[in-house]
Parts: C-alpha cells; sequence; structure tokens
C-alpha cells in the first residue's frame, strides 16, 4: 500500500503501527502492538560455530523482554539474544537474553568485537 493509497493523514498512524496489513487495520495503538509482537523476529542472526546469537537494537534505555524475543530463543534455537539499548548499564533481564548499553559494546567481555587479526602460522 502506497502513500497515494492512503493518504498523507494516514501516515503517522500506518508508521506507528509498523505497516503491516493486520496491523495498519487494528482498532488500537495496544492491539496493533500485540499483533506485531506475535512475530518472530529479531534484528541480526550471527552465529559462532554452532551458536547462534540474535541481536535486538532498541533505542529504548530500559528494554524489556518480548514475547517475540521469547519464541526466537525456542523457534530459532538462539543461544542467546543480546538487546543493545541507549541506557548506561548492561543487565540480564531474563535467561538466554543479555541487555547491554551501546557505550558499553566495546567493554562487554562477552562480546569480544575486537578485531582478530589472522594468526603467524596462517600467514
Amino acid at each position: 500500500m502506497g502513500l497515494h493509497e492512503v493518504g498523507r493523514g494516514h501516515l503517522d498512524r500506518r508508521w506507528l503501527r509498523g505497516g503491516f496489513p493486520r496491523a495498519w487495520l487494528a482498532r488500537s495503538h495496544a492491539a496493533a502492538f500485540e499483533w506485531i509482537e506475535s512475530f518472530v523476529e529479531i534484528d541480526l542472526l550471527m552465529t559462532r560455530g554452532r551458536r547462534r546469537i540474535g541481536v535486538e537494537i532498541k533505542r529504548t534505555t530500559a528494554p524489556r523482554v518480548t514475547q517475540s524475543m521469547r519464541s526466537a530463543l525456542d523457534d530459532l534455537g538462539l543461544s542467546e539474544i543480546i538487546v543493545v539499548h541507549a541506557g548506561r548499564e548492561s543487565y540480564r533481564p531474563a535467561d538466554g537474553v543479555r541487555a547491554v548499553a551501546a557505550r558499553r559494546l566495546d567493554q562487554d567481555p562477552g562480546l569480544q568485537l575486537r578485531r582478530q587479526t589472522p594468526s603467524a602460522s596462517l600467514q
């Protein structure tokens, strides 16, 4: 559905509800978000060997664990979900979920974001 089909007056409503057809037709924002959260969706999926790690990026300073995250852990066989957020502290809001403050990404011991150089034996 394009802007010309819904008109400019409905653009904010469509944006807030994610642009999904059933969310668009929901009677309230709460009903739209409930429908959207029922999906197994993750922002980024990384693999490290046999481990599958999901990454969610949230603008909030205190992210909460959603039903979608719980479903992703089970349905996608994730080892954990890392939620990168705008807050100051990193913490574990639930089993299998780690909330990491964006400003602390380089300090989190479990992420190991430092660039690895090839070992001397491979050169």
